[in-house]
């Protein structure tokens, strides 16, 4: 029942901002390329500091730690909560 922007940049309007230590499941979390500061990328939050999302690095679905990798650390922009 909620209709959102298609790409990560622009869900990026969605919803209303989230500080990281707000955090619930379902958030969408959001991420630059270590080349740009644009958004590239955008998880779900699922929980307990990890996110669920499609790795092109790694070619499927994966739930990394987001404050185990310093690459997610490094790259993190911001989140967002569309659904309340």
């Amino acid at each position: 029942g909620y209709s959102t922007n298609r790409t990560a940049a622009t869900l990026f309007e969605n919803g209303v901002a989230v500080g990281r230590s707000e955090l619930l499941p379902g958030d969408a979390v959001f991420f630059c390329s270590d080349s740009s500061s644009a958004i590239s990328h955008v998880g779900i939050y699922i929980g307990n500091g990890k996110m669920v999302h499609a790795s092109s690095s790694a070619g499927e679905v994966i739930i990394p730690d987001m404050d185990a990798s310093g690459y997610y650390t490094r790259n993190y922009v911001g989140a967002r909560r569309i659904a309340e």
